[in-house]
């Protein structure tokens, strides 16, 4: 059975908190460091490649045995195993590893677990799996997502979307958890989270518990906008403020 999202889809709909001068550099430093390490791992990116692959195997009618190219974050993706059966996808795909060229080595390099339901228009609404002490490189950097030892997995799950076709996975609003240590250039970083991604708007929103609640700041390029129960914020990282109406806090 599929990990239930509706909690946290349903949690975007509405903040619990107000933004104030006394939370607001929280907010911000917590948002920063989130968007951060999504962008420099690029987790959720290997997720969804692992997804449309599978999705174009589906389609294509071939459910295993090949090796398939993608782009970064993880720049060829090895198949191990991948099973379609009674309307379920349970993937197995090596990660590259650290060398210049990739090698399908899933004990030294790791892997990435994709369990998902399908039909036959697209993926089931929630995707779910783990990262295996899953090594790559971005942009020559050493990159490895893990469990809280190298003994477990890094967990995520994912709302994709209701009825999405296989071939338009994660171009919409899709939303994450994840429970995971990624470990960039040496250096190791929970990612206890849950984010929602609008890729047609490149935007970035994720929940910061602050006093009494939480609230959802947005990224773009820079900090955008933090919804708040006293008013929707639009933030200039220029002038260093958010402003809701005659409401205007410093940063």
């Amino acid at each position: 059975m599929a990990p239930d999202m509706s909690e946290v889809v349903l949690a975007y709909n509405a903040p619990t908190a107000p933004l104030t001068a006394e939370n607001i550099d929280i907010i911000v430093a917590d948002v920063t460091e989130r968007v951060d390490l999504l962008r420099e791992t690029g987790a959720d990116g290997s997720i969804l490649l692992a997804l449309r692959t599978a999705g174009q195997a589906e389609r294509e009618g071939e459910p295993g045995g090949t090796t398939q190219s993608t782009t970064e974050p993880v720049r060829s993706v090895q198949q191990r195993e991948l099973v379609f059966n009674d309307g379920f996808l349970r993937g197995v795909r090596i990660c590259d590893g650290w060398g210049t060229e990739p090698v399908a080595d899933i004990d030294e390099n790791g892997f990435i677990l994709l369990i998902a339901g399908f039909s036959k228009i697209g993926f089931d609404s929630v995707v779910w799996g783990g990262f295996f002490n899953c090594k790559y490189r971005v942009q020559d950097v050493n990159i490895e997502l893990r469990g809280a030892t190298d003994q477990e997995y890094g967990l995520f799950r994912a709302f994709i979307g209701e009825d999405i076709p296989f071939n338009e996975t994660g171009n919409g609003t899709t939303f994450y958890r994840f429970d995971l240590v990624s470990v960039i250039s040496g250096q190791a970083a929970p990612m206890n989270f849950d984010f929602r991604i609008d890729a047609p708007a490149r935007l970035v929103s994720t929940r910061v518990d602050v006093d009494g609640g939480y609230v959802i700041p947005t990224v773009g390029v820079d900090l955008v906008g933090v919804e708040a129960t006293n008013g929707n914020f639009v933030c200039s990282v220029e002038a260093q403020t958010c402003t809701s109406g005659t409401d205007t806090i410093p940063f």
